[in-house]
Order: C-alpha cells, then sequence, then structure tokens
C-alpha cells in the first residue's frame, strides 16, 4: 500500500469518523468533492475550505453528525476506495443507512479527485433534502 492509501485508510479508521486533519495531508490543495443528488450538500466541492464547508453543512443537518464506518479500503495503482456505511439521523426523516465508495483519484501520491457512490441514491436524496 502507498503511503498515501495508508493515510486515507488511517483517516477513515478512526472511532470517531473520518479524521479529516489527518486525510488533508494526503489532499492536493486543489482537491474536488463531487457528491452525486439532487439535495442541498450535492455538487462540486472545490479545495479544503469548501470541503470544510460541505463537512459541517452535513453535521449541521443531522441529529448529532454523520457516522461513517468503514468496511473495507481497495488499493489500485491511481485510485483509492473506501467501502463505507454511513448512518445518520434527522427528524422527520427515515434514518440514514447508506453503503457508499469514497473513491479518491491520486496524482504524484496526493489526492485531485473524491467521487462519492451512493448504493441507494434516491434514500439519500430523501434523507438530505
Amino acid at each position: 500500500m502507498n503511503r498515501t492509501a495508508e493515510v486515507i485508510d488511517q483517516a477513515y479508521s478512526s472511532d470517531e469518523g473520518i479524521d479529516l486533519v489527518g486525510l488533508s495531508g494526503a489532499l492536493h490543495a486543489d482537491v474536488v468533492l463531487h457528491v452525486p443528488g439532487d439535495h442541498p450538500v450535492a455538487g462540486e466541492h472545490r479545495g479544503l475550505e469548501q470541503i470544510a464547508g460541505f463537512v459541517h453543512a452535513s453535521r449541521a443537518a443531522t441529529a448529532d453528525g454523520e457516522h461513517v464506518e468503514r468496511l473495507d479500503t481497495l488499493v489500485g495503482e491511481s485510485h483509492v476506495g473506501v467501502l463505507v456505511r454511513v448512518t445518520a439521523a434527522r427528524p422527520d426523516r427515515d434514518d440514514l443507512i447508506n453503503h457508499t465508495i469514497h473513491l479518491f483519484a491520486l496524482d504524484d501520491d496526493a489526492v485531485t479527485d473524491i467521487w462519492f457512490h451512493n448504493r441507494d441514491q434516491a434514500a439519500v436524496d430523501a434523507f438530505w433534502s
């Protein structure tokens, strides 16, 4: 496993959720987070500041934040995939239980893009809308 893959894997192994401070060391300054769907936090989030804004908005919209459990890490030459189970609760909505892959594109050992691939996008859209 290369060093960037190790940083990503370690960041997702925390009992407190994703270690964003640890992960930030592997991110390119112009990294883009691609969040699919039709809801207020969907779209492209460019750079560390916008990604932090996405995380803050997601946490603020839930009863006690999102809980991300790493199930597996898949490592290739130019990509790292982290299979996770994301759970969260909001008032007046069904709880979110979302299996997703966070796919990291690597260029010179820095993460340039992150894509979320949700198993049930309709449920994700309903939860965040």
